[in-house]
């Protein structure tokens, strides 16, 4: 037997449900939404609905969810935070490299402790459900059992991820810093398990840190396990800051490949 739930409201979204490419919004001020067994079977003005013989018995049975003119629309989505980092919010007023070693390295370096991280994991998908988040680009830390534990969350909540264990092999601490071969081969077996689990709910990035962090072993090696996985994703930070910029053009070589001179 089907599961139906049905919901009115003011229902707005940027994208139009002709599928015409006409982005303009879509705007119910007395809006209908009707989710059968989890999905989206219905969108419209209330009363055009009502009418469809297809539909009028089927709400006739259902309890429909009155919101007034509270606001029904798609959840939001992130494209790009760290969950180790929710522990560190506001923790701020440092240039880039000088806030990592200060505050989020000594944070991440907490994430070996497997109860620690399934604690925060659980945390931070919370929250994002609660503020309307159902999509987010996530990096995690350097340990692959954290990030493990962080897909394990997200499976439980029902969350749409693409998320990674955070790859580090030079100009990080001691307990940040892996060999380059463990963390290729932790990467790849952590996208080989959850890469399109989960109903495709949860994708794979490599993530790589950046370029200060990496390096040309790790950042080759992470663009052939990329091609290894079709559909995975690159999760990276480029050119966040000038003393990042300058960083990686000493340590290259050539600023040019950060478009800096």
């Amino acid at each position: 037997m089907s599961s139906i739930a049905a919901y009115k409201g003011h229902i707005v979204s940027p994208i139009s449900a002709s599928g015409s490419g006409d982005y303009s919004f879509i705007d119910y001020p007395r809006g209908l939404m009707v989710v059968t067994d989890g999905k989206l079977t219905a969108l419209g003005d209330f009363d055009q609905l009502s009418e469809r013989s297809d539909l009028g018995a089927v709400l006739r049975q259902v309890t429909i969810e009155d919101f007034g003119k509270r606001l029904i629309m798609p959840g939001l989505i992130d494209m790009h935070l760290h969950l180790p980092q929710v522990t560190q919010t506001a923790k701020s007023g440092q240039h880039l490299l000088a806030w990592l070693n200060r505050y989020i390295f000594p944070a991440e370096c907490k994430f070996s402790d497997i109860d620690y991280a399934r604690r925060i994991a659980r945390w931070f998908f919370a929250e994002l459900a609660a503020n309307g988040t159902t999509l987010s680009v996530v990096f995690t830390t350097i340990h692959k059992e954290a990030c493990n534990v962080a897909f394990e969350e997200a499976a439980r909540t029902h969350s749409r991820v693409i998320m990674g264990k955070v790859m580090m092999d030079l100009n990080a601490p001691a307990a940040l810093c892996e060999v380059t071969q463990e963390s290729l081969t932790g990467s790849m077996e952590l996208a080989r398990k959850w890469h399109n689990a989960h109903d495709g709910l949860l994708q794979y990035a490599f993530t790589p840190r950046f370029g200060v962090t990496s390096t040309p072993e790790l950042l080759s090696g992470t663009g052939e396990l990329w091609k290894r996985f079709p559909g995975t994703y690159m999760h990276t930070h480029l050119a966040e800051a000038r003393e990042e910029i300058q960083t990686v053009a000493a340590l290259s070589g050539s600023a040019q490949l950060y478009g800096y001179v």
